[in-house]
């Protein structure tokens, strides 16, 4: 599955969603694009989906210049871009230093510096919890192409997107994004409660998981 993207010199016209000049955002050089796949989501040669919701839903842009609210948008998620629309053509936001977040629905989705399938990269991160010890969760589909079998027609698997289980990445204070390898090496890595931490940890049979990670990072705030 390939994408074919074209890439703008940011001097787009000025256009209005619900009030709100988003044509702006391009003013601030974020990069923007458009865009056309070479799948057609929904017309059953592709199962599955690569967004985190297939509709557009009205959602809010803040970079260090500007507050945009009223954009419909969708999150792609296996892209790592957002989709927006521009007088009926879609147009791509991708994650750049400038954004400081993207409120979708109840998610906030924040720009950061991580480690994804052993690369370092900008990307989009799901916030989860901003205290003492900040949270974040990269969402991940993976695309597999149709499969061709020797067998009857109908065992012919077809191309398809899949949803896996979310990674866990943490920070503490303004420090680096780390994945959560476990409970154990996050304890290792406080720098301080490391021992309250650890019996809490224990008490509560804490795992890396949303709610686990949630209730550890609630306590580790509780402590200072």
């Amino acid at each position: 599955m390939k994408k074919v993207t074209v890439c703008l010199l940011f001097l787009l016209p000025v256009f209005f969603v619900n009030g709100q000049i988003a044509g702006r955002i391009a003013g601030e050089r974020l990069l923007l694009r458009t865009s056309s796949a070479a799948y057609e989501h929904g017309n059953g040669d592709v199962q599955g989906s690569p967004y985190l919701y297939d509709d557009f839903k009205e959602g809010q842009v803040i970079s260090f210049k500007g507050h945009y609210k009223g954009i419909p948008m969708r999150y792609n998620i296996y892209d790592d871009n957002i989709e927006f629309k521009q007088n009926g053509v879609d147009m791509i936001l991708d994650p750049d230093i400038s954004i400081k977040k993207v409120i979708l629905s109840d998610m906030i989705l924040t720009v950061g510096k991580f480690e994804y399938r052993n690369k370092v990269q900008f990307g989009f991160l799901e916030r989860l919890d901003s205290g003492q010890l900040s949270l974040f969760a990269k969402k991940v589909v993976v695309f597999k192409e149709k499969e061709e079998t020797q067998a009857l027609e109908y065992n012919t698997k077809p191309a398809r997107f899949t949803s896996l289980s979310d990674i866990f990445y943490y920070r503490i204070g303004n420090g680096d994004i780390s994945k959560i390898v476990s409970i154990k090496k996050l304890i290792e890595s406080l720098p301080d409660k490391q021992t309250e931490m650890s019996a809490y940890a224990k008490k509560e049979k804490l795992s890396v998981g949303r709610n686990d990670l949630l209730k550890f990072a609630e306590h580790y705030g509780s402590l200072h």
